[in-house]
């Protein structure tokens, strides 16, 4: 009903404009408006009592939408840092970048600070920055900001740390100590890429803990970096996951987080030149084992838009001997390989190792710091076609109850079977001798408390596992008793060479030393092995250190 009421008005409304000539075109013939007004209302009930032809809906194409990145708020990361001429409220400080010097204007300054400052290295160059700071923690206490609490990056993905740039800095150098409210200013100093752009300054203040606390400030006008789209697409190498089947020596071993591939090896006696002319004070191989230099190239492919460090303890040498060979304690040649990326950041540097002399399938294990997943474990293999399996042999062998009763201990010419292990005991040095031996191993090392002697007992180890994975053995899961009834605890020394301190892959064999502390002249000793981070006594076993 009301729908007709309002068709009559608007034909009537629309008669009636007609009629007024409220048109420019010719006056049409007069119109009776009742009898026009009827007839559009058969019209309409005509047309309402026709049968409607079904009408096909067309197909509605529903575009997806697309997804972009959320942006970082101001000054939370390298794609949207804060504009370097402005003070910026970071945690606990404003900041302000003063000025900048950069290339030969930077090295004449520094050069001037002091003569012994040495020129960058090759593709490097030196960038001066002035900072202002004033200091807006909310307590009485003093707090301390330096260069150290700064570092710089750009488009070459690489974390550039204060402590890179080993230089004395022009006067003032930003190092101060400062209560609420207030305020300094001075230079810090750093190295960065030959001609890199988008330049951004990063506080992160030291001792504070996650990358909340990180803000990006731009040195360059208009610094921006986004995370590459390709590094999305890279998936994970398929090789090697096994020590049998590891990735070969002119490819790519792809993680998640890390590319990373040889460049260089460099062995034996020329191995050694290059680690003596890295430092002088460099000392040789062990006796029996030979250094091996080698040239990584690294890429952090990870997405998450933080920086991520890699060194040398990624990687760990293993080979026939079934042996995991930690890192030998020496300077590596320059550049060494430990630096800070951010993804699609690329590196190149030498880590130096060390193998026994005339080792056979080398390989390395691959593996983040604090990884305490096996099955994140990637083996790259330096010799030409290496492989290694676990012998099938020690499947024939099963634990034995030898020893396991402190009344009933192994004899010293015995061997104790566990699950993991073989062990024997091979040589035992007791009172002066062993405290001498202690003396000779590390000047600092304590004598035995009132009352107390060493022992020091050389123990034979061999991994009887059949789980290809690396197992540790050292000093701490063994302890001493004897006739007091006393279990004895490992004194904190340094133990003689070789100590017994391993990690082996099945099948892999060792003797290594440490020194025990007993009561003076107590009879009875026995030798407990007590694996520190097990929790049954399955395992534990009792072998004689007296004939």
């Amino acid at each position: 009903m009301k729908k007709n009421i309002l068709l009559i008005v608007t034909i009537i409304l629309t008669l009636g404009t007609a009629a007024c000539g409220g048109s420019t075109q010719a006056t049409p013939e007069k119109v009776d408006p009742v009898a026009a007004t009827v007839a559009a209302l058969d019209r309409e009930t005509a047309a309402q009592t026709q049968v409607e032809e079904p009408t096909l809906e067309p197909t509605i194409q529903i575009e997806q939408p697309t997804i972009e990145p959320t942006l970082a708020p101001l000054g939370y990361s390298r794609a949207n840092p804060y504009s370097g001429t402005e003070i910026v409220s970071v945690p606990n400080w404003d900041v302000q970048v003063l000025e900048i010097k950069r290339g030969i204007d930077a090295w004449n300054d520094i050069n001037a600070a002091n003569p012994y400052n040495e020129p960058a290295p090759e593709g490097m160059e030196y960038l001066l920055v002035k900072i202002y700071v004033k200091c807006t923690y909310n307590d009485s206490d003093e707090h301390g900001i330096s260069g150290y609490d700064f570092d710089v990056t750009g488009d070459k993905a690489i974390l550039y740390t204060a402590d890179m740039a080993s230089v004395v800095k022009p006067t003032p150098e930003l190092d101060a100590k400062l209560v609420a409210g207030g305020e300094t200013e001075g230079w810090s100093a750093y190295l960065v890429g030959q001609g890199e752009s988008n330049l951004m300054l990063i506080f992160d203040e030291m001792w504070s803990i996650g990358e909340s606390s990180k803000r990006y400030i731009a040195l360059d006008a208009g610094a921006s970096i986004n995370v590459p789209s390709d590094l999305y697409t890279i998936p994970p190498s398929e090789l090697g996951k096994e020590r049998k089947s590891p990735v070969p020596f002119n490819e790519k071993l792809v993680t998640e987080d890390w590319e990373t591939s040889i460049l260089e090896v460099v062995r034996g006696d020329a191995a050694w030149n290059l680690v003596l002319e890295a430092n002088q004070f460099n000392e040789p191989p062990t006796e029996g084992y030979e250094y091996i230099a080698v040239k990584f190239y690294v890429r952090y492919i990870g997405t998450e838009d933080n920086s991520n460090r890699i060194d040398g303890y990624f990687y760990n040498l293993t080979g026939s001997a079934n042996i995991l060979h930690d890192l030998p304690s020496v300077v590596d040649p320059n550049p060494a390989l430990d630096i800070s990326l951010y993804p699609g950041g690329e590196f190149e540097g030498w880590v130096v190792f060390q193998s026994v002399i005339g080792e056979t399938n080398l390989m390395f294990a691959f593996e983040e710091t604090w990884n305490f997943d096996d099955n994140k474990v990637r083996y790259l293999a330096l010799d030409e076609g290496a492989s290694l399996e676990v012998p099938s042999d020690l499947k024939n062998i099963n634990p034995t109850d030898t020893g396991k009763e402190r009344n009933a201990p192994a004899l010293m010419s015995e061997t104790v079977i566990t699950e993991n292990w073989e062990i024997s005991v091979v040589e035992v040095i007791r009172g002066a001798e062993a405290w001498n031996m202690a003396l000779a191993a590390n000047q600092f090392n304590s004598p035995p408390e009132d009352g107390f002697e060493y022992v020091a007992v050389k123990v034979y180890v061999h991994n009887i596992d059949t789980e290809d994975v690396a197992r540790n053995i050292n000093n701490s899961d063994f302890n001493t008793i004897g006739s007091n009834g006393v279990l004895y605890d490992v004194p904190s020394i340094v133990d003689p060479e070789p100590a017994l301190d391993i990690t082996l892959f099945p099948d892999g064999e060792y003797e290594g030393w440490m020194i025990l502390t007993v009561a003076v002249g107590e009879t009875e000793l026995r030798l407990v092995y007590n694996p520190l981070f097990e929790f049954s006594d399955k395992n534990k076993r009792f072998i004689s250190l007296e004939p």
